[in-house]
């Protein structure tokens, strides 16, 4: 993703197909196209035909445990695809053999691969790959976004960051906590930036500081995972600007919601001159699906996501900043307990009617005007100066003094 600009992890494999009744043959004919390729296809087989390798058996340990959010959405053929790339890929191979596998299979399963493992960032989201008929083998080749001889150092480095983030950590940090840190943390460390270097994983965040929607939502993801939170990234699209976006998806117990890390973020906001909070925008943490489409972010998963209808791990809600009605008294008192927070206090409303109460009372100059002019004689001003901003997709209403 390009912020939400472009689609990240280029997900499209080229594919070549080999017909071969023999290991020779095959790597003759295969040979000019990508001998490396060939030569793991060409091992393969021989251990196939030494008997080293039973026909229906991957060359690789496989890990069930290493099917995330998207990989159980998967076909069970799918899932072993799955399951034999994760394993070499954390090998650190440069290319993967893969047993009993169809052409139409690899790029569904190395897709649901790129979305579940952030941790992989080494690899870019794209591949190309061979197929022979014979026995069904597919050998992939995965494109980098930095050299192999690289991860190491680099993962030290993105595993020290995670660390540190963990170790700020509460000691009775819950869940959502965890949640709520991260989603802090992950935007008060970045900038958002259109030219950002290796925008597209989590190196752009965790060590670079400076990402667009893809590096937010993945780092995000594997900052929750390393707390042992569940934290799916999804994919899908702006239809305001039809531009393509990436956000998560989290759950605490088996309640679901979703979190936007980059549109929490006043840097974002800024650069499509919006005006934002100093720090971290709240808004995006913890919204239901209705939500989430009002907003105007559309899915475009390959597979049915959860309809998150809670609000138990929305911010506004948690904080005690959300109102059924437009109640002066009732948000007076929160005007007032929100007062040690900065220069701003935020108000959600639940419906669309008390939204556009509160709305016409600050068109009118009568929104807490009582609680406003008290702050200014308290600086001593002798003219009320307040401004406002209205999220009339959310219901949410932000004063500034």
């Amino acid at each position: 993703m390009n912020g939400s600009r472009r689609r990240g992890g280029g997900s499209g494999c080229g594919c070549v197909v080999l017909l071969a009744a023999l290991v020779v043959a095959l790597a003759v004919v295969a040979v000019s196209i990508a001998p490396p390729v060939v030569r793991n296809v060409v091992e393969a087989y021989r251990q196939r035909l030494l008997g080293l390798v039973g026909m229906r058996e991957p060359v690789i340990d496989i890990d069930e445990g290493g099917l995330g959010f998207s990989g159980e959405h998967l076909s069970e053929s799918e899932r072993q695809v799955y399951l034999q790339l994760l394993a070499q890929a954390r090998e650190r191979k440069d290319s993967f053999v893969v047993f009993e596998a169809l052409v139409d299979e690899i790029d569904p399963a190395y897709k649901a691969l790129m979305c579940d493992h952030p941790e992989l960032f080494w690899l870019d989201g794209s591949c190309t790959y061979v197929y022979s008929n014979m026995g069904n083998v597919v050998t992939v080749e995965p494109g980098l976004s930095v050299p192999l001889e690289e991860v190491p150092a680099l993962e030290a480095r993105v595993e020290a960051a995670a660390d540190e983030f963990l170790a700020s950590l509460p000691e009775d940090a819950d869940e959502y906590d965890v949640i709520c840190e991260a989603y802090r943390h992950v935007i008060l460390s970045t900038e958002y930036d259109l030219n950002a270097d290796q925008s597209q994983n989590i190196l752009s965040v965790l060590l670079n500081h400076s990402s667009v929607c893809a590096g937010y939502a993945r780092a995000y993801q594997y900052l929750l995972h390393r707390a042992g939170v569940f934290c799916a990234y999804v994919e899908g699209v702006i239809t305001e600007t039809s531009e393509d976006h990436a956000w998560n998806l989290v759950r605490v117990g088996d309640v679901y919601a979703y979190v936007d890390p980059t549109w929490g973020d006043p840097t974002y906001q800024s650069a499509d001159n919006r005006v934002s909070d100093n720090g971290v925008i709240y808004d995006y943490l913890g919204l239901t699906t209705e939500e989430m489409l009002r907003d105007q972010h559309v899915f475009s998963s390959d597979f049915e996501l959860p309809d998150c209808t809670s609000h138990d791990l929305d911010y506004y809600y948690r904080e005690g900043m959300t109102f059924d009605s437009y109640d002066p008294s009732a948000l007076s008192e929160s005007f007032g307990a929100q007062l040690g927070h900065g220069n701003m206090a935020a108000f959600k409303f639940t419906n669309k009617q008390a939204f556009d109460e509160a709305s016409n009372a600050l068109y009118s100059s009568t929104f807490l005007t009582d609680d406003l002019l008290a702050i200014a004689l308290d600086r001593g001003d002798t003219t009320l100066r307040y401004s406002y901003v209205l999220s009339d997709t959310l219901y949410v209403v932000k004063v500034y003094w």
